[in-house]
Parts: C-alpha cells; sequence; structure tokens
C-alpha cells in the first residue's frame, strides 16, 4: 500500500517540475527584439555589456560591440546598467606577492551613474524596440 502512495506522489512531483520546467508566460509576455547604440563621449563604446533590470527581478543581459547591441528581452519598464572592463595595473600589493606573474586588475571604467547607481532606464514594447540610444559621459 505504500509503495502505490509513495508512486503515486513520486509522479505528481515529477509533473510539477516538468510543468515548472517548461513555464508559462502570460500572454504578451515572449521575449521581443531590442537593438541600440551605446556611446561614450560621443565614441561608440568598443565593447561591454548592458544590463535590462525589472522591477520584478527579471534581467536580460546583451553585449555591447563597437558601439552597437542587439538581443533579446521581454516587454516591460526596464532600469538600464551599462558596464565595460578594461586591464589595468596589477595593485601593488599582488606584485609584491607574485611579481611580474601579478594579475592585472579588472576595471569597469563607466562611471556608477550608469550601472550600480544607474538611472536610466528603457522601455520595451510589445514589438520590441530597436532605437534605443544611451549617450554616456565619462564626467
Amino acid at each position: 500500500m505504500h509503495s502505490k502512495q509513495y508512486a503515486a506522489t513520486a509522479t505528481i512531483a515529477a509533473l510539477i517540475l516538468v510543468v515548472s520546467a517548461i513555464g508559462c508566460t502570460p500572454a504578451g509576455q515572449a521575449k521581443v527584439p531590442i537593438q541600440g547604440v551605446v556611446t561614450l563621449d560621443g565614441t561608440p563604446l568598443p565593447d561591454g555589456s548592458i544590463y535590462l533590470r525589472r522591477t520584478d527581478g527579471e534581467f536580460f543581459s546583451v553585449d555591447i560591440a563597437d558601439g552597437k547591441f542587439s538581443g533579446e528581452a521581454m516587454p516591460g519598464e526596464y532600469r538600464i546598467e551599462i558596464s565595460a572592463i578594461r586591464e589595468e595595473k596589477p595593485d601593488p600589493t599582488a606584485v609584491a606577492m607574485y611579481g611580474a606573474d601579478a594579475p592585472k586588475r579588472q576595471m569597469n571604467y563607466i562611471p556608477a551613474k550608469y550601472n550600480s547607481d544607474s538611472t536610466l532606464s528603457a522601455k520595451v514594447g510589445d514589438s520590441g524596440a530597436g532605437d534605443l540610444k544611451f549617450e554616456l559621459s565619462s564626467n
């Protein structure tokens, strides 16, 4: 008797996992195309990442190359964060420990007002957003 109850419980649990893995998106919530440009001081950002963050915790990231980005996101209002990394001289402590093998520091050179403290925003409509433009300043 217990083995039948266990089998039924295991089957129900497996079905719940399968349904949750498939997911259900409300009508109109499929991913749509987005694209745009990012400049820093009037020059296309060579490379980086753009993060689209919704208030419900959903987020999307898209790579930036030669000042352009193209990807997909679900429709909605987003807070935008932009980052770009470059290598800088190793930390003096690392040089003291590792000498010439000291790892270079990876630094986000985009000002915090465009990433961790960003007030940038964008709206992605039901058919996408093909004209997003972010003009950043290093000041």
